[in-house]
């Protein structure tokens, strides 16, 4: 399963794997580019699309009970996000929830839901952080909390999950090239230029090896930054 499916690394991932025949669980709300995106005829599963909203508990509760009465699956990939940048004395209450709602409630609830089946396959789980969860800068107060709050999250599971072999990865990303990214340098009133920031496939290939490790083994962690000139 994967969230945030619908664009930029989620996106991406979703391809990678489709194209190695992995049947995958698809969560998002926007899923035209992606549906194009997997056309190809090297994708051997067609994958499921479901329509979410992560903000809703009960209706994406309910969707994914449906899923595991009759799959079983083997990893969940977070890679829902939502970014409001303000300054803290202008930021709002609804922004605050509207962050963690996404960025930490979402993927603790899909997480919980999934377990029973991951500890079965001594699966896979990966949160797709940022940086932001590592330090924070002025107008990213609220989503850099909700995102260290989402490292604590999987550092505890993490611990819990270990006699199970169920591996726990947080992957800390700096700037790539999403829909996120153009919000961002909106804001900031900054010019676009796609080249210097990070390839989502890059990161999808990253994604991939953490996938393909033998169960024996788990990057608790991985920080992955860019390295173009500015």
């Amino acid at each position: 399963m994967i969230t945030g499916a619908t664009s930029g690394i989620g996106l991406a991932i979703s391809v990678v794997l489709a194209q190695r025949g992995v049947k995958l669980y698809l969560l998002g709300r926007n899923f035209e580019n992606l549906k194009s995106r997997l056309e190809e005829p090297a994708i051997l599963q067609p994958p499921v699309f479901i329509h979410a909203d992560l903000g809703d508990d009960k209706k994406t509760e309910h969707k994914i009970r449906e899923l595991t009465k009759e799959n079983t699956f083997d990893f969940v990939i977070h890679s829902a996000g939502l970014i409001h940048m303000n300054l803290f004395e202008d930021a709002t209450l609804e922004e605050f929830d509207a962050q963690y709602s996404v960025n930490v409630r979402a993927a603790f609830h899909i997480s919980k839901l999934l377990l029973p089946d991951l500890k079965k396959s001594k699966g896979v789980i990966i949160f797709l952080n940022s940086t932001a969860g590592l330090q924070t800068w002025e107008n990213l107060s609220l989503y850099a909390s909700s995102k260290h709050a989402l490292r604590a999250l999987a550092d505890g599971l993490r611990k819990e999950m270990q006699e199970f072999q169920v591996r726990v990865t947080s992957i800390y990303c700096g700037s790539v090239d999403t829909p996120m990214q153009k919000r961002v340098q909106y804001y900031r009133k900054n010019h676009y230029d796609s080249d210097i920031f990070m390839d989502p496939n890059h990161i999808a290939g990253l994604i991939l090896h953490i996938l393909q490790l033998p169960p024996e083994l788990t990057i608790a962690d991985m920080t992955v930054l860019g390295n173009k000139k500015r």
